[in-house]
């Protein structure tokens, strides 16, 4: 079994960075041994896709890099994938919370008109 990650440089974090980190140690720590190696085998498939993904585009994109190259590309692809990635949840979560508070506006507008209507009608019957 690989050994946990290496724990980041905390001191280079930002204060909201080193805040998520130690809310994500907490959790990770009070992680069953199977779940733990469940996540370990998770992370590893995505990586093994992303290198496969990143192998293509160099492959369709006829790039020639060296090792060092190949490296270095390798790093920048993940590091903007995983930016471009969160920003699309971020405006995907956005777009989610206006659309179901829209919602919820529109079904409160016509379940209080229909409660009115049923209100109305019962104290003009009486």
């Amino acid at each position: 079994m690989p050994p946990p990650p290496n724990e980041p440089d905390l001191s280079r974090l930002s204060p909201e960075e080193r805040q998520r980190f130690e809310r994500n140690k907490a959790r990770w720590d009070a992680l069953s041994p199977e779940e733990k190696e469940s996540l370990r085998k998770h992370h590893e498939e995505r990586r093994e896709r992303m290198i496969r993904s990143i192998d293509r585009v160099i492959e369709e994109n006829r790039l020639k890099l060296d090792e060092s190259q190949r490296r270095e590309f390798t790093r920048r692809f993940m590091a903007e994938r995983r930016r471009i990635e969160s920003e699309l949840r971020r405006e995907m979560n956005e777009k989610r919370k206006e659309a179901v508070s829209e919602l919820v506006r529109k079904l409160a507008d016509e379940f209080q008109k229909e409660a009115g209507k049923e209100t109305g009608g019962k104290s003009g019957a009486k």
